[in-house]
């Protein structure tokens, strides 16, 4: 599990700072490349695509088309996108910053949406952006990272499976939303797995780093709980939109995949309760350790401090009893000997020690 955790909501990018409404700026290092996908009942194209002024051109109305892009590094290629469909700058500012909030925003000729998608990089949590535009005819996503988290949906608009290719761009739009939504319980399913080691390391009184990596845990349910919640509202939002462009049956399937996200906030409410519960458990147990150790160092010093007294007494060079009786060092050493038997049957009766019960 990973340990360092900047805020993926926190912009750091110091050229937009003081920067114009609408400016683009690159939102990473992952190079930009796009695809085209146009399909309707009867047909499927995807071609990789060039971002250069006029390639919509030939178009046509009867299908739905879907760019791809992953990759914030051009803002070249943001640009002629937007120009091309004529997509509002404010939100194109946003696609290409990567550090939104979930969010849904009404245009006069597109909708936008922005998800968060889960994504283990290298044993690390991090916040892949996902952003949507939802046109008349077509989709546009806009992914942070090169890693394709869509391309389960590829291969059912390739097969055609399920009744995607006959619906029209406004289910397009949902399956993508439910394809990061999907995201969230594999990383959840982990976490459980996670949990369940951790929870017999803690039991097992194991001495690694438990304690951070329930920290690191709890972290990474904050992180997912701060972009299921908007999430949810921005679903919401599209859902309850009084328009044509989203049809009442695609409305059925915004709800279920609202289900979906409330699903997760409970399932990540659990497992706080269950980090909790861990920590909390694992204070005691060290705690117990701690006091157990304390205990038998506090036995040793009390069975000493008579021994030392003798031995004090014993030691002083005004009187030496060896001189005149001949066994009075094996008498002191077997006096001592009995104290300290003495004393640590006395503690065995009291239950201080062993697995007798407390008096």
């Amino acid at each position: 599990m990973g340990h360092n955790h900047p805020n993926p909501f926190l912009s750091r990018d110091p050229e937009k700072h003081g920067a114009p409404p609408g400016t683009l700026t690159p939102g990473g290092h992952e190079k930009t490349s796009a695809s085209l996908t146009r399909y309707s009942q009867a047909r499927h194209e995807s071609d990789e695509l060039t971002l250069i002024s006029g390639f919509s051109e030939d178009w046509s109305a009867d299908d739905v088309h879907w760019v791809k892009v992953r990759g914030l590094e051009s803002t070249e290629a943001i640009r002629i996108l937007g120009e091309e469909l004529k997509l509002p700058s404010l939100a194109l500012e946003d696609a290409i910053s990567p550090h939104q909030l979930p969010k849904f925003e009404s245009y006069q000729n597109c909708y936008f949406i922005v998800l968060r998608v889960p994504v283990m990089r290298h044993d690390e949590l991090v916040l892949d952006q996902v952003s949507i535009f939802l046109g008349d005819n077509f989709v546009v996503t806009v992914q942070g990272f090169g890693d394709d988290c869509l391309s389960v949906l590829d291969k059912r608009l390739r097969e055609s499976r399920g009744n995607i290719r006959e619906r029209k761009a406004d289910f397009l739009a949902y399956s993508v939303m439910d394809c990061a939504v999907d995201q969230y319980f594999p990383i959840l399913e982990r976490f459980d797995s996670t949990l369940e080691n951790l929870e017999v390391a803690v039991t097992a009184s194991s001495t690694k780093d438990i304690l951070q990596d329930l920290h690191t845990m709890r972290r990474d349910l904050l992180l997912i709980r701060k972009s299921a919640i908007p999430t949810t509202t921005a679903i919401n939002e599209l859902s309850d939109l009084c328009t044509d462009a989203i049809s009442e049956g695609t409305r059925h399937y915004m709800r279920d995949c609202h289900d979906h996200l409330v699903r997760v906030s409970n399932i990540v409410d659990s497992h706080k309760e269950w980090v909790n519960s861990l920590m909390e458990l694992y204070i005691s147990f060290q705690g117990h350790r701690m006091n157990e150790i304390m205990k038998v160092l506090t036995l040793v010093s009390t069975i000493f401090i008579p021994l030392g007294f003798i031995v004090s007494v014993y030691g002083m060079k005004f009187y030496q009893p060896e001189t005149q009786f001949r066994y009075a060092y094996p008498i002191v050493m077997g006096a001592m000997a009995a104290i300290a038997g003495g004393l640590l049957y006395y503690f065995w009766k009291r239950g201080w020690f062993g697995h007798r019960k407390l008096r």
